[in-house]
């Protein structure tokens, strides 16, 4: 249950990233500049170690669930601000975007150490191939929601986004927690893990 909640995820991230990828071009009237800032906001989520201690002190799931709720809340932010000028060249639901990327970098790195944790050493090649098959999937189907600019109003495509950002935060609440337990070795351990007792069967056992 945990890698199919993980794998929808991985989806789900994906779509949203690569859909806001090729979104800049319709969002934003300076496409390099959009895009230099962009990366600004994956650095402000890594280099900063920002991401770092919301996974140190809020746990795995929770940091993933807290970040996917952001970039829900800055997809929502945007609709209301759009077409909201700021300067000659940018609007408001530019600048929401842009801060979304930094809760989306943050979405990558809390959700790919929460699979590896969860998933067991005898099984995590083919776990983590799975996820990113269904990653690629969500690659595929975000530059297709971006054609929907041209037929739709911005404001729905950047609902959609959002509401997938919520959804995927419900799925992640329904994920185990690996914070402050062992890696589990074999399937078996990750069914003695989903209970507190079991976690301490299982540290017990890797004592002896």
């Amino acid at each position: 249950k945990n890698t199919l909640r993980l794998m929808m995820c991985w989806m789900m991230i994906s779509t949203i990233s690569y859909g806001l990828l090729f979104s800049w071009g319709k969002l934003g009237s300076d496409l390099y500049t959009t895009i230099l800032f962009s990366c600004l906001g994956s650095f402000i989520a890594k280099g900063t170690g920002m991401t770092y201690y919301m996974i140190h002190f809020l746990g795995r799931r929770k940091a993933l669930m807290i970040n996917f709720a952001a970039v829900a809340l800055f997809f929502f932010l945007s609709i209301p601000c759009y077409r909201v000028p700021i300067s000659a060249t940018w609007t408001l639901d530019n600048v929401v975007c842009l801060a979304a990327v930094i809760f989306i970098s943050g979405v990558w790195s809390s959700m790919l150490l929460l699979t590896k944790e969860l998933s067991p050493t005898s099984h995590r090649g083919m776990i983590l191939s799975m996820c990113s098959a269904f990653a690629r999937v969500g690659a595929f189907i975000g530059p297709y929601l971006t054609l929907l600019y041209n037929t739709l109003d911005a404001r729905i495509v950047l609902g959609i986004f959002g509401c997938l950002a919520a959804l995927a935060s419900f799925t992640a609440f329904f994920n185990s927690d690996s914070t402050g337990k062992p890696i589990p070795s074999t399937p078996a351990d990750v069914v003695v893990m989903d209970s507190d007792t079991g976690h301490k069967k299982l540290e017990e056992d890797d004592d002896v």
